[in-house]
Parts: C-alpha cells; sequence; structure tokens
C-alpha cells in the first residue's frame, strides 16, 4: 500500500521513474544537504514507496562549481542507446540573481545510471530558463519543454510561461523554438498579478501527446496540474497545442498545493502513475511552504485525457507489478 506523502524529507519536484533494466525505481528532487545547502542528488528503491528515501548518489552540491547554487528541479531522461542524462536548473549565485540562473546537464558513464555522472555543461543560450523536460518523438527528433521566467523580456515579476525548443543531440540545443503557453484561464488565476505556468512534463499515451504543467505559483493551495494537449503539426508551434479547460490535479483535504509532476508506468507497464509535491500545512503566512513527494495513480476519461482529481493521503493499491 501506498501512504502520501510518500516521504518525510522535503521534496519538492519530484521527478520518479521505474527502469526495467534494473528493476529500480530511480528518483531525484529538489533537496537539501545536512547543512541545508542545496543539492543534486538520485535514490533509487525496489518499491515506489521507497523511492525518495533509498540509496543515494550526489552528482552535484552547493557551491561546487559556477552554478551550483540554489539546484532544483531535477529531471533523468534516458536516450535510445541507454545513456541516461540528468538536467536540472541552478544560480550562480546565492543571491539567486535570475541573469545567472542556468540549466545544467549531466551524462551517465553507462546504462547504469548508479555507476556515476559527468557535468556536461550549462545552456547558455537560455536566460532566466529552467524547469527543463526531454521528449524523444518517433520520428527520432529531440525537443525541451521549459520554464521561462518573463522578467527578463520586460514583464512583471511574476510571470512565467512555457516554451519548447529543438535539440540537435541530448546536450545540444536547435535554433526553433517557440512560446506555447501562458496563464489565461480562471484555474491558472487564483491570486492577482501572479502568471504563472511552470514545470512541464511530457506524457504521451495511446498515440496522445501531453504536456502537464503547474499553475498559480508553489506556494499558493490552489497550485494545480494544467494540461496540454498535442493537436498535430509542428511542436514549435503554440496552434499545435490546445489547453484542456479544467486541471487534472488539484488540491485535496489534506494535501495542499499539488503540482509540478512527473509521470511513470507501473512494474508491468499495465498502470500510470503520477509523483508530485504537496504541502500538508496549509498556513496562510508562510510563503514557502514544506513540499513533500506524493504519488496518486492516473485514470482516462472518455476523452483520453489523463485524470488524477484531487491529491489523496489515504492508502493506494501500490504499482502494478510491484
Amino acid at each position: 500500500m501506498i501512504y502520501n506523502p510518500i516521504t518525510k524529507r522535503l521534496s519538492a519536484d519530484p521527478f520518479v521513474v521505474y527502469d526495467q533494466e534494473t528493476g529500480y525505481y530511480y528518483c531525484t528532487y529538489t533537496a537539501a544537504d545536512s547543512d541545508g545547502g542545496s543539492v543534486l542528488k538520485i535514490s533509487r528503491a525496489r518499491k515506489v514507496q521507497d523511492a525518495a528515501d533509498g540509496e543515494e548518489i550526489v552528482l552535484l552540491r552547493e557551491g561546487d562549481g559556477k552554478n551550483s547554487c540554489k539546484i532544483w528541479a531535477p529531471e533523468l531522461y534516458q536516450d535510445q542507446d541507454g545513456t541516461w542524462y540528468v538536467y536540472a536548473s541552478a544560480f550562480a549565485t546565492k543571491e539567486m540573481d535570475w541573469n545567472t540562473l542556468k540549466i545544467l546537464v549531466f551524462k551517465s558513464w553507462n546504462k547504469n545510471p548508479f555507476d556515476g555522472f559527468t557535468f556536461v555543461k550549462t545552456f547558455d543560450e537560455l536566460s532566466h530558463a529552467f524547469d527543463p523536460t526531454i521528449y524523444a518523438a518517433k520520428n527520432g527528433k529531440l525537443y525541451m519543454c521549459y520554464t521561462q521566467n518573463m522578467y527578463a523580456f520586460g514583464f512583471q515579476r511574476y510571470e512565467q510561461r512555457l516554451y519548447i525548443r529543438e535539440m540537435l543531440s541530448p546536450t545540444e540545443l536547435g535554433d526553433k523554438f517557440a512560446e506555447i503557453s501562458a496563464a489565461e484561464l480562471p484555474f491558472e488565476l487564483s491570486k492577482p498579478n501572479v502568471k504563472i505556468n511552470e514545470g512541464p512534463f511530457f506524457l504521451e499515451k495511446d498515440e496522445k501527446l501531453f504536456i502537464a504543467y503547474s499553475a498559480n505559483g508553489c506556494g499558493n493551495e490552489d497550485y494545480c496540474l494544467g494540461l496540454l494537449v498535442y493537436m498535430g503539426g509542428d511542436l514549435c508551434d503554440k496552434g499545435s497545442w490546445k489547453k484542456y479547460d479544467t486541471p487534472i490535479l488539484y488540491k485535496g483535504e489534506k494535501l495542499f498545493g499539488p503540482g509540478h509532476a512527473s509521470f511513470f508506468s507501473s512494474p508491468d507497464k499495465t498502470e500510470l502513475w503520477c509523483a508530485f509535491h504537496a504541502f500538508v500545512d496549509n498556513d496562510s503566512t508562510k510563503v514557502y511552504k514544506d513540499r513533500f513527494a506524493c504519488v496518486n495513480k492516473v485514470e482516462f476519461n472518455e476523452e483520453g485525457i489523463p485524470m488524477i482529481g484531487a491529491a489523496r493521503v489515504s492508502e493506494i493499491c501500490a504499482p502494478s507489478g510491484e
């Protein structure tokens, strides 16, 4: 059985994947070291309930490199040749100067991610960008979707939009890109002057392609998951994406502000699951609330849209095949 949150550790922005080759769940999230500094690490476990608390390897600690302050929103991606990559966001200074924010990428030594990673580069072409997620299309093309802080372009401080960009390889960006989503629907605008779409994640199911994303800001109890539906055509074209008009994951009775999600298959590949963070203390005086990793099973409605509904704390059957 699963009990949410799945860990007592602070574990915002959780990414979970099950690897058929090794039989492990791999998990990474925005983490703090024992001294309070941020750290980029990966944990693994045989059960999803233990994924955030399993044995660990560390890729980067705060202060170990130029862009190693306030490391957050890490994600794993496995290329078709079996190589693993880790993407994360970090500042160059503890003052969190947005002009120094960069997306980082690491490459695994081999097909076993626990054997280690090498830092490759920062994507210097991207300014004020973070929350990267990667998608490999059936035609072999790679894409990165990411959050763009619009402050860099003269907009208000609390406006963030989603962009998509072609990639030449897992470590090289192409030139073609487009803005594909901005906060505009009522469920995305729960606070005045806060227009946030962030934390994208590609999801492909039954020949349908989606991008799940978060709206309203991570400290807001109305933080939730929205959905972009791919309608066909060029992925780097806003007209190719349609926004679903209601959230697919939202606050429950005891879990507030659920969002910044990833999706993963059960070990036997028969079920789809969502990992997300939420907070349990709904104290409105706190700007940044403690966020913890949770998981819920995903169902699909008659339109083929993934739906999770209200975030659930109660006992849930473990993923099929565990």
